[in-house]
């Protein structure tokens, strides 16, 4: 391309593919009708994460990898930064502008929130193992695990994150290695920056995030995605309720995890991806994401039978034997099925060559509702499984 698009494209529906989506692996033609009963095994071989599935994606917390998992991550991303996409704009830009372009759109404020940026990641880890075959084959985000952070951290140190220890740089108008201005810099974004606040003692500037028993009543207090009166308050942003709605805007989760250590820096901005940090950042919010879907059994529905969705249109209780995923009210008088067949919209990405959106067929809400069929999954980390089945009744996917 030789100019950016001067305008979002708006949302359109596209019909139902009559074959199941080939992200990265085809979608189960049966549904489970049962959970499994022993925690996934996907953590054997961290050496070579995709060796039986060169498309699967593995992710694991960032606090239990080695300094080698953590540099090649480190490494991978200031490569992507040094990869001209267009003039001296890098393919690390287009990424960051892109997320600044929807930020108010699309990505934020609405049901697609959550999905929107699951496959924003997916389509980050795509380009970096395309672009570096031979580098990054199996290229895979981690998570920044935030209960680590009321572990780990203390009133001298108050994030992990930003520790020597984590290897991203920590804090200061220019960061330092290995993000330091000589080793990560952009003629559009500038050098990266970060101004973490203290979330500890009487000087506390900010608050601290989720602890793990608050993490697990956030998944557990909220079994709805929406709220039915989302719409009654005249503005998207003042609704309060809903799983989607507060894990985007509660104060101790996203928007802490974006300004609480960005501060004045890019992460607490339009073009937070410029920041490592962010995928990351997401990376835990799309393992919450799942985490919820599965605690309450939304990981049984079938994205591609409207009929299991039709509970979210009527704005009623899920009636018996079908499960809701999704609230239609949130698109303000959308039905639902214009909400799982919207095509994702992403600017700039969608008119480069370099990555897979201009020619993916499979890029509707629809089809990245099941992490199974992106070939992504979950490691445990620190959360124990015991404790999971307790307060979900029931044992986690272990396909995710």
């Amino acid at each position: 391309p030789t100019s950016r698009p001067t305008s979002r494209p708006s949302i359109s529906t596209i019909e139902s593919p009559t074959e199941s989506p080939s992200f990265s692996a085809q979608l189960p033609t049966e549904r489970p009708t049962e959970r499994p009963t022993e925690r996934p095994t996907f953590d054997t071989d961290y050496n070579d994460p995709c060796l039986s599935d060169p498309k699967r994606r593995h992710r694991r917390p960032w606090h239990l990898l080695s300094d080698e998992e953590k540099d090649e991550f480190v490494n991978a991303v200031k490569d992507l930064n040094d990869k001209i996409s267009d003039g001296s704009v890098t393919m690390n830009d287009d990424f960051a502008s892109s997320h600044d372009q929807i930020f108010g759109g699309q990505a934020h404020g609405y049901s697609a929130f959550l999905p929107w940026h699951r496959y924003y990641l997916w389509e980050f880890e795509e380009v970096i193992r395309t672009q570096f075959p031979d580098k990054y084959p199996c290229f895979t985000i981690p998570y920044w695990d935030i209960t680590y952070e009321n572990v780990a951290s203390n009133e001298n140190e108050p994030w992990y994150i930003l520790s020597d220890e984590a290897r991203l740089g920590g804090t200061g108008n220019c960061v330092e290695s290995p993000f330091s201005s000589s080793e990560y810099n952009s003629v559009v974004h500038g050098c990266l920056r970060r101004d973490g606040c203290n979330p500890f003692g009487a000087s506390a500037t900010c608050d601290s995030l989720l602890n793990e028993a608050q993490f697990y009543d956030f998944i557990a207090q909220r079994p709805r995605y929406g709220t039915s009166g989302f719409c009654d308050s005249g503005s998207r942003w003042n609704q309060r309720g809903g799983f989607r709605y507060d894990i985007e805007n509660n104060g101790r989760f996203h928007p802490a995890m974006h300004c609480n250590i960005g501060g004045s820096g890019q992460l607490c901005t339009g073009v937070s991806p410029y920041d490592p940090i962010f995928w990351l950042l997401h990376s835990f919010i799309d393992f919450s994401y799942a985490f919820w879907q599965t605690c309450h059994g939304y990981d049984l529905v079938n994205p591609y039978n409207h009929a299991e969705f039709s509970c979210c249109a009527a704005q009623s209780s899920n009636p018996a034997g079908s499960q809701c995923c999704t609230d239609a009210i949130e698109y303000c008088g959308a039905d639902v099925v214009s909400h799982i067949e919207a095509d994702i919209q992403l600017p700039i990405l969608d008119n480069v060559p370099w990555t897979s959106f201009p020619t993916n067929e499979y890029k509707t809400f629809k089809h990245v509702y099941d992490l199974q069929s992106l070939s992504i999954s979950y490691d445990y980390g620190d959360f124990d499984a015991t404790t999971v089945q307790g307060i979900c009744g029931r044992t986690l996917n272990e396909s995710w």
